[in-house]
C-alpha cells in the first residue's frame, strides 16, 4: 500500500496537469471567440457611427443617404476612434473622468482580460452616388412605401391606355386620309404643269413651219442656180483658154491675146463671186434647216413632257387606288369609330374614287404620242431633203432638175405630214361642285397668328438660364452629349413634316402606356420619385395643389434649385431651362393637337364650317381646285385643332385639367365651354407620360444625378459638393490583437500570432445605406 502512495500521487498529478492544461485551452479559446465577436460588433458600431454622418441636406431634400466625406484617412481615424472607445474605454477617458471612474467603483480594479490593441485599419469607400445602380437602389428604398400611395392617387393607367388606343386608331385613319389628300394636291400640281405644257404644245404654228419649209426650198433652188452659174462660168473660162491657145503668135496678134487674157481674168473674178454667192446660199440652207430642227425638237420635247406628266399623274392615281382601298378597309375594321367621323370619311372615299377614276388624260396622252410621231415623220422628211441636197451638190447639171423635183416631192410629203399635228389639245377634268357658301377669310392664317402670339406670351414668362461652365464640367453624364440648341416654338401644324413626328409618336405614347402596365417596379418607382421630388415650370411658390408639395407634404419651393423646371430637364436634357420649357410645351401641344384633331373631325358643325371655307379657299387655287379641296379642308380642320390645342395649353399652364379626348361637341365660336372626357390630365400628368415614353431609365438617373450636383453645388451651403465623391458603402478591414493568458497554442494559433504573448484577430465588414 505504501509503495502505491507515490504512484497515486504521480498519477493524480499527471491527470490534474492535463485537466488544467485542457481547461486553460478551453478558456483561452472561449476568450478568443468572445474577443472576435466583440471586435466585430465594435467595428460594426463604429462603421455605423461613421455612416450616421451622412449629408443632412441631401437626405432632407432628396431622401438620399451618402457619406459626406471624401477623405479616407479621416474616415479611418473616425472608425479607429469609435472602435477603440468600445474596446478600451478607459484609454479614451480624460484624467478627471478616470478619477470619477475609480471613485464610483470604490477604488476597485478590474482585470483587463483582453487588452485589445488596434494594429491596423484599412477602408475603401465605394458605391458612389453618381452610379446609376446605387442611385436607383436609394430611390427604391425611399419610395418603398411612398410610391404605392402616389400610384393609387394618379390617373387610371387602364383608362389612359384605352384613350390613347382610341385616339391612335382614329388618328391612323386621319393620317391615311391626310396622306391621300396630299397626293391629290400633288396631282393638282402635276395637272397645273401639264396644263402649261398643253398650252405650249398648242403654240405650234403649222403656217410658220410651212413658211420655213418654203424658204428652205427657195434657198435650195437658189443654191441650184448658183451651181448652174458656176458651171456656166467654168465653161466660158475653158472657151477663152481654148481661144488663147488657138491664136498664132505673130505681128498684130499680141493685142488679141491681151484682150483674151483680160477677158479670162474677168471671168475668173465672176467665178469667185459666184462661188461666194453659193457659199452664202449654203449657209442659208444650213441655218434654215437648223431652225426647223430646233423648232421641231422644242415641240417634240413639249409633247414628251405632256406624256411624262400624264404618266406621273397615273402613277400617283394608281398608288392612290391602293391607299383609298386601305383606308376603306381600316375604317371598316376599326370598332367604335365616331359615326360623324365615319360618315365624313365615307363621303371622302367616294370623292377620292371619282377624282382618280377620270379617263380624259388617256386621250390627251395618246394625242401627245401622235404629235410625237408626226414630228418624227416631219424630221424624217427634212432628213430626206438633206440627202437630196447632198446629191445635188455632187451632181452634174443634167441631173439637177430631177433632184430638185425629188426635193419638191419631199417638201409636199412634209406638208402632208405636218397637217397631222394636233395643236388643239385640251386638258379637261370633270368638276365636282366647289361652290363655297362662306366668304374666304384665311382662317388658317388668322388662327396661326393668334396661336403664335399666345405661345410667345407663355414662353416669355420663362427665364433663360443655362448651367454655368464650372458646374457643367462636373456633370459626367453630359460628357460627349450633344446638347439640344434653343429654338423658340412656332405653330406650323399645317406642314405634315411638323406634325408628322408627333402623329407617329401618338402610337408610341399608347404603347408606352402599355409598357408602363408591365414595366418593372424600378421604373415606376423612379418615375414617381421624380414627380414627387422635383419641380416643373408651373410649381407654385405657395403650394396650391398636391403636386406643389413634395413627398413629405412640404412645398417644393422650399428646396433650393437651379432650374425652375427640373422635370422638363430630366425629360429633354438641354442645359438651358428655356429650351426645356420650349420642348415641353411643344410636346404637349403635339399631343393636344392630335387629340383635338380627332375631336374636331367628329364635330358636325366644325366639319360643315370647314368644308364651306375649304371650298372657297380651294376655288382660289386655280383650275384644278377639285384636287386641292381635300387637303385644304384638312388644313382648315388642323387650324381648328390648333386653336383648341393652344387654348388647352393655356389652361394646363394655369394648373387646370383638360380632357385627353373631348367628347362633348361644341362649336368653334363657343366660349367658356369645357367638354368632358373619360380621362382628364393636367400639365404634370403630361410630363409623367413623357417620362414613361420618351426617356429611358439610365438617362433619367443620369439627369437626377446632374440635378443633385447642380443644386447642391449652386447652393451656398456647400459650393464644393461633387456627387461622384459621395459614397454609400464602406468596406473595412481591421486587425486587432489581444494578449494571451495561458499558453501560446500551437498550429492555428501560432499562425495568428505576430508577437510573443499576443493573438491577432482579423475581421472585415461591408456596410452602407
Amino acid at each position: 500500500m505504501r509503495s502505491q502512495r507515490g504512484a497515486l500521487t504521480v498519477f493524480l498529478s499527471i491527470i490534474l496537469s492535463v485537466m488544467i492544461f485542457f481547461s486553460g485551452a478551453i478558456v483561452e479559446g472561449s476568450r478568443i471567440r468572445i474577443a472576435e465577436t466583440q471586435v466585430k460588433r465594435a467595428l460594426e458600431n463604429a462603421v455605423g457611427s461613421v455612416l450616421a454622418g451622412y449629408d443632412s441636406r441631401l437626405k432632407e431634400d432628396y431622401g438620399l443617404f451618402a457619406l459626406a466625406s471624401e477623405n479616407e484617412n479621416y474616415v479611418t481615424k473616425q472608425i479607429s476612434f469609435f472602435t477603440s472607445f468600445v474596446l478600451n474605454p478607459k484609454t479614451n477617458l480624460s484624467d478627471a473622468t478616470l478619477l470619477s471612474y475609480y471613485i464610483l467603483n470604490e477604488g476597485k480594479h478590474f482585470w483587463n482580460l483582453q487588452d485589445y490593441n488596434i494594429d491596423a485599419i484599412h477602408i475603401n469607400l465605394s458605391h458612389s452616388l453618381n452610379n446609376n445602380e446605387v442611385l436607383e437602389g436609394q430611390i427604391l428604398e425611399f419610395m418603398k412605401y411612398r410610391a404605392p400611395i402616389q400610384i393609387a392617387s394618379r390617373f387610371s393607367i387602364v383608362e389612359l391606355q384605352n384613350e390613347f388606343k382610341s385616339i391612335s386608331a382614329i388618328n391612323d385613319i386621319k393620317t391615311m386620309k391626310m396622306r391621300i389628300d396630299r397626293q391629290l394636291a400633288e396631282i393638282a400640281t402635276e395637272l397645273e404643269k401639264l396644263d402649261k405644257q398643253v398650252k405650249l404644245a398648242n403654240e405650234f404654228s403649222k403656217e410658220t413651219v410651212i413658211g420655213k419649209a418654203n424658204s428652205l426650198i427657195d434657198y435650195i433652188n437658189e443654191y441650184k442656180r448658183g451651181l448652174d452659174n458656176i458651171d456656166l462660168h467654168l465653161m466660158k473660162i475653158e472657151r477663152v483658154k481654148e481661144e488663147i491657145r488657138n491664136v498664132a503668135v505673130g505681128e498684130g496678134e499680141e493685142e488679141v491675146i491681151e484682150g483674151l487674157k483680160k477677158q479670162l481674168d474677168e471671168l475668173r473674178d465672176d467665178l469667185k463671186k459666184a462661188e461666194e454667192k453659193l457659199r452664202r446660199s449654203d449657209k442659208k440652207i444650213i441655218k434654215q434647216d437648223n431652225s426647223m430642227d430646233t423648232e421641231f425638237e422644242k415641240y417634240l420635247t413639249r409633247n414628251k413632257r405632256i406624256k411624262g406628266r400624264v404618266e406621273s399623274v397615273s402613277r400617283i392615281s394608281k398608288n392612290l387606288e391602293t391607299e383609298v382601298a386601305s383606308l376603306e378597309e381600316t375604317l371598316a375594321n376599326t370598332p367604335g369609330t365616331n359615326p360623324v367621323f365615319k360618315e365624313m370619311v365615307d363621303v371622302d372615299i367616294k370623292n377620292y374614287r371619282e377624282l382618280i377614276g377620270q379617263k380624259s388624260l388617256e386621250k390627251l396622252q395618246n394625242q401627245a404620242y401622235e404629235n410625237e410621231e408626226t414630228i418624227s415623220s416631219c424630221l424624217n422628211s427634212l432628213s430626206t431633203i438633206q440627202t437630196y441636197l447632198s446629191e445635188l451638190k455632187k451632181s452634174c447639171k443634167d441631173n439637177r432638175s430631177n433632184i430638185m423635183k425629188s426635193i419638191e416631192d419631199s417638201k409636199e410629203d412634209f406638208g402632208r405630214k405636218l397637217n397631222d399635228y394636233n395643236n388643239s389639245l385640251v386638258l379637261k377634268i370633270s368638276d365636282l361642285n366647289l361652290e363655297g357658301s362662306e366668304e374666304y377669310d384665311n382662317v388658317r392664317e388668322e388662327i396661326t397668328k393668334i396661336a403664335n402670339k399666345s405661345i410667345k406670351s407663355m414662353f416669355s414668362q420663362m427665364e433663360k438660364k443655362s448651367i454655368p461652365e464650372n458646374i457643367h464640367n462636373l456633370l459626367e453624364a453630359l460628357n460627349g452629349q450633344e446638347h439640344i440648341a434653343f429654338e423658340e416654338v412656332k405653330i406650323e401644324f399645317d406642314e405634315e413634316k411638323k406634325r408628322g413626328g408627333m402623329t407617329e409618336n401618338m402610337q408610341e405614347f399608347g404603347t408606352g402606356i402599355i409598357r408602363q402596365l408591365t414595366s418593372s417596379k424600378n421604373i415606376v418607382y423612379v418615375n414617381e420619385y421624380i414627380m414627387g421630388i422635383f419641380k416643373t415650370a408651373i410649381t407654385q411658390v405657395e403650394a396650391e395643389t398636391n403636386f406643389d408639395e413634395n413627398l413629405r407634404g412640404e412645398p417644393k419651393t422650399e428646396r433650393e434649385s437651379f432650374f425652375d423646371n427640373e422635370i422638363e430637364y430630366i425629360i429633354f436634357g438641354s442645359n438651358d431651362q428655356k429650351a426645356n420649357f420650349n420642348y415641353a410645351i411643344t410636346a404637349v401641344l403635339g399631343v393636344r393637337f392630335i387629340a383635338n384633331l380627332v375631336y374636331v373631325n367628329a364635330n358636325p358643325e366644325m366639319i360643315k364650317t370647314a368644308s364651306a371655307k375649304a371650298k372657297t379657299a380651294a376655288a382660289l387655287t386655280g383650275k384644278f381646285a377639285v384636287f386641292t379641296y381635300p387637303v385644304v379642308k384638312s388644313l382648315v380642320m388642323s387650324a381648328y385643332a390648333t386653336k383648341e390645342s393652344v387654348e388647352d395649353l393655356d389652361s394646363l399652364l394655369k394648373g387646370e385639367t383638360v380632357p385627353l379626348m373631348k367628347r362633348y361637341v361644341v362649336s368653334v365660336q363657343s366660349e367658356g365651354v369645357s367638354p368632358k372626357g373619360a380621362v382628364e390630365l393636367n400639365y404634370e400628368d403630361y410630363l409623367y407620360i413623357f417620362l414613361m415614353t420618351l426617356v429611358n431609365q439610365d438617362t433619367k438617373l443620369d439627369r437626377i444625378s446632374n440635378l443633385i450636383q447642380i443644386n447642391m453645388h449652386d447652393g451656398e451651403l456647400d459650393s464644393s459638393f461633387v456627387v461622384k465623391k459621395y459614397h454609400t458603402y464602406i468596406y473595412t478591414e481591421m486587425k486587432v490583437s489581444i494578449k494571451n493568458i495561458f499558453l501560446n497554442l500551437i498550429s492555428v494559433e501560432e499562425l495568428n500570432t505576430t508577437k510573443i504573448g499576443r493573438h491577432n484577430i482579423n475581421t472585415a465588414i461591408m456596410d452602407g445605406y
